[in-house]
């Protein structure tokens, strides 16, 4: 049976693979984002540890880590790091779509 493909409030799948890969400001958002969802002893080691599916993959764990502490730090990232962005974080499009998701919840409560 296929899957049907996720849409969360206007954004789709391809939308936000899209950003992840060419909006310097979605990847800025996006970088903190999965940080955050990290172990702070992962975030410490700047290591994937627990497979709890959430965070960064262990493939990706130390260089992103590393762009993410920079950018919390109020520091913008070079060239060459965006083009890394570029290609590794369009697959953290379900991960992102979940931010969105409680965003869009957590508004809604505020609202009620």
């Amino acid at each position: 049976m296929a899957r049907k493909s996720r849409t969360v409030g206007k954004w789709s799948k391809a939308q936000v693979q899209y950003n992840l890969q060419c909006n310097d400001e979605w990847q800025y958002r996006a970088l903190e984002f999965l940080y955050d969802r990290q172990t702070a002893h992962e975030q410490g080691m700047c290591q994937t540890i627990d497979k709890n599916g959430v965070g960064f993959t262990g493939f990706d764990a130390e260089i992103l880590s590393s762009f993410a502490s920079q950018v919390k730090r109020g520091r913008r990232l070079s060239g060459r790091q965006f083009e890394i962005c570029n290609k590794r974080l369009p697959k953290y499009w379900n991960q992102i779509m979940d931010g969105i998701e409680e965003r869009m919840v957590a508004e809604a409560l505020i609202a009620a």
